[in-house]
């Protein structure tokens, strides 16, 4: 049966382990670096972009006010922005 084919004995697909790629480990941290420089040097923009940095960035204030509000639901973009938000 071909490993992608439909299994007439379940409703699952057949499929074949695959070896994971090789790949160069790297620091996401570094790699992020990388890609901001790149994108100064070539007046460009990073890989992924301001775009989705700023709603990544919403996305994660979205849940700190929804658990500011007890887990309830928020709508986006938050309009409460008097809170900050640290690391440790």
């Amino acid at each position: 049966m071909d490993p992608g084919s439909q299994d007439t004995t379940t409703k699952y697909r057949r499929y074949e382990l695959q070896d994971f790629p090789e790949y160069e480990k790297e620091s996401s941290t570094v790699r992020l670096i990388r890609d901001l420089v790149q994108a100064i040097e070539t007046d460009g923009e990073t890989s992924q972009g301001v775009r989705t940095a700023a709603m990544t960035a919403e996305i994660a204030f979205g849940m700190i006010e929804s658990h500011r509000q007890g887990g309830a639901r928020v709508a986006l973009p938050i309009e409460n922005r008097d809170f900050w938000m640290f690391s440790h």
